[in-house]
C-alpha cells in the first residue's frame, strides 16, 4: 500500500503512534520538501558493523592493540674501566722466593720433589695416611690454610701428631719460586697432596694429584 500524502502539523513524526503497528504513516512532503518516489528511494543509514569477538575473549581486549617491548641495549664497560678493575696478579719475577734465589719449579714432578725434602714422619705410624687440599698462587705462596680432606692414621691418639707433620710439610717448603707458565697452572688448579707412611702402591699421581711416600723420599 501507497504512503497517505497530507497535511499535518509540523513536529509530528511518522514513526511515532505507528510504529510496529503495521499501518502506513502518514508523511507531509510539502513540509520535507520531497516526493513519495523521493521518500521510498531514502535508504536508512547503515550502521558500522561490529567486530567479531572470539568467545570467551573480552571486547576491550579484542580491540586493545599489542605493544612490543623495546629492545634492551646493554651499557658497556669502557675498555679502560675494566683494566683497572682487573685483578691480574703479580708476574713470578716479583715472587719474594725468586728474589731470594731459590731454584725454579717448573712442573709438578719438581714440586713432588719439594714437598717430598720437608716431610717429616712421625715415628709409629707406619700405614697411616693424611690428604690435603689446598691452593698455591701465581708466585708460588699458599692460598689460605689447607684443609685435611682425608685422614687415616693408626693408631688413633697419634691422629693430631700426623695431621700437624703434614699440615708442616706446606709451612716449610712455601713459598716457591714458579716458572711464569707453571705459576699460572698452579693459579688455575685446587691441589691435593697425600702423604702415606709406607712403602710405594699404585696410586692416583697425575697434575695436581700427588702422592708421596715416606720410603720412596730418598
Amino acid at each position: 500500500m501507497d504512503p497517505v500524502v497530507g497535511h499535518i502539523p509540523r513536529g509530528f513524526h511518522a514513526e511515532s503512534p505507528y510504529a510496529g503497528s503495521g499501518a502506513s504513516p502518514i508523511i507531509n512532503h510539502q513540509d520535507r520538501g520531497m516526493t513519495a518516489m523521493q521518500h521510498r528511494s531514502i535508504r536508512p543509514p547503515q550502521l558500522p558493523s561490529r567486530p567479531s569477538i572470539t568467545p570467551g575473549r573480552s571486547p576491550a581486549l579484542s580491540r586493545t592493540p599489542r605493544l612490543r617491548a623495546a629492545p634492551i641495549h646493554e651499557e658497556m664497560e669502557p675498555k679502560d674501566d675494566r683494566k683497572r678493575r682487573s685483578t691480574k696478579a703479580p708476574a713470578t719475577g716479583e715472587a719474594p722466593s725468586c728474589k731470594a734465589g731459590k731454584s725454579k719449579v717448573g712442573n709438578w714432578q719438581a714440586l713432588r720433589e719439594r714437598l717430598a725434602s720437608c716431610w717429616t714422619v712421625p715415628p709409629r705410624t707406619e700405614g697411616s695416611s693424611v690428604t690435603l687440599r689446598f691452593g698455591i698462587s701465581s708466585v708460588g705462596e699458599l692460598r689460605g690454610p689447607p684443609l685435611v680432606s682425608a685422614t687415616n692414621v693408626t693408631p688413633k691418639e697419634l691422629a693430631a701428631a700426623y695431621r700437624n707433620a703434614a699440615t708442616s710439610v706446606l709451612e716449610q717448603c712455601l713459598p716457591i719460586c714458579p716458572t711464569e707458565d707453571f705459576g699460572a697452572l698452579l693459579h688455575e688448579n685446587t691441589l691435593h697432596l697425600r702423604l702415606v707412611n709406607d712403602a710405594p702402591f699404585p696410586s692416583r699421581n697425575l697434575g695436581p694429584w700427588m702422592t708421596i711416600f715416606s720410603r720412596s723420599r730418598r
